[in-house]
C-alpha cells in the first residue's frame, strides 16, 4: 500500500520473471474468498484479507494463479501543530497549543501523557507530543 493508502494490482506484480510479453495485454481477475470479483485496485478496508489473483494470457488462454494479502508496511507519520509561546497566564490546553495528528492507513490509537511542572507560582501543563517553548 502507498503513501495515499491504496494499492493498484496489475501483471507486473503476480508474475514471476522477465519472460512475458506486454504486461498490459494480460487479464487479472481479483476474488475475495466467497469468490466475489474485487477488481484491482485496493485501499485501507481491504487490509488484512485473503485474495486470489488469477493471470490469463489471452493470447495462449493458460492462466496461473496466486494469493495476495494487503498490507500496509509505511510507517506512521506524525504531523505536530506550529511552534507556540505560551506565557505563563495563557492556557496550555491542546484547543491552543494544537494537537499532533497521526497519518497513517491502518487504524491508530493515541496516548496522552500529562506532565506537570511547579516553576513557583505557575503550574504549567503539558499534554500530547507538541513540543511547547517557554
Amino acid at each position: 500500500m502507498d503513501s495515499t493508502c491504496t494499492y493498484f494490482v496489475g501483471a507486473d506484480n503476480a508474475l514471476e520473471g522477465d519472460d512475458y510479453h506486454c504486461y498490459d495485454d494480460y487479464i487479472i481477475t481479483i476474488t475475495n474468498n466467497v469468490g466475489q470479483n474485487m477488481g484491482n485496485t485496493f485501499d485501507a478496508s481491504d487490509m488484512r484479507i485473503v485474495y486470489t489473483v488469477t493471470v490469463l494470457d489471452p493470447e495462449t488462454g493458460n492462466t496461473c494463479w496466486t494469493t495476495m494479502n494487503i498490507e500496509d508496511k509505511l510507517p506512521p507519520t506524525l504531523e505536530r501543530p506550529a511552534d507556540v509561546v505560551v506565557a505563563c497566564s495563557e492556557p496550555t490546553d491542546i484547543g491552543y497549543t494544537g494537537d499532533v495528528s497521526i497519518v497513517d492507513c491502518s487504524p491508530t490509537s493515541t496516548q496522552i501523557d500529562e506532565e506537570i511542572e511547579d516553576f513557583g507560582n505557575a503550574v504549567i501543563r503539558a499534554k500530547s507530543l507538541p513540543a511547547l517553548l517557554w
